[in-house]
């Protein structure tokens, strides 16, 4: 495990950066960058499940469990070569940072659309009990609109035809 993975590892690289098309100096660029992070995740992974298979997993079962480990390091071992085209492993800080200034600046909308509400509903109060006819319902929404810019009201309101 200690002298024969850094080959295997090596080897690795170099047989998938030539299918992929990579030349050389790439080649050599993913080595230098990517064999001794697999070389860590080598000995620890296989350490620890061989030290399981040999240790809890009946003999005729052995051989199978090798295949299944086989497989996760497989996947282990191709997410370390491709790391760049799957992003680097997220920040959970930076994440929740981000996630709080979206919630602040949701929180600051929520309170202008509140505020533009709280206004439209004193100015709706404003009304006398005899502007309520439809005839001057939307010149007052259309003088409603051209006071205060802010809120904005479908031109269908003002216009008074229906929406």
């Amino acid at each position: 495990m200690l002298l024969f993975m850094p080959f295997i590892i090596n080897v690795y690289f170099v047989m998938i950066g030539t299918l992929e098309g990579k030349n050389v100096e790439q080649i050599k660029g993913k080595i230098k960058e990517s064999v001794l992070p697999s070389w860590i995740t080598a000995l620890g992974f296989w350490t620890a499940a061989q030290l399981i298979n040999f240790s809890f997993v009946p003999i005729q079962y052995q051989t199978m469990t090798v295949f299944f480990n086989n497989t996760i390091w497989n996947s282990l071992i191709s997410i370390i070569n491709h790391q760049e085209e799957y992003g680097k492993p997220v920040d959970v800080k930076d994440l929740e940072a981000e996630l709080m200034k979206k919630d602040v600046a949701h929180e600051k909308e929520m309170m202008l659309l509140q505020e533009q509400i709280s206004i439209l509903e004193a100015q709706l109060r404003q009304i006398p009990a005899d502007a309520h006819s439809q005839s001057s319902l939307p010149i007052f929404l259309m003088d409603l609109n051209k006071q205060n810019s802010r809120l904005a009201l479908p031109h269908a309101l003002c216009d008074g035809r229906p929406t």
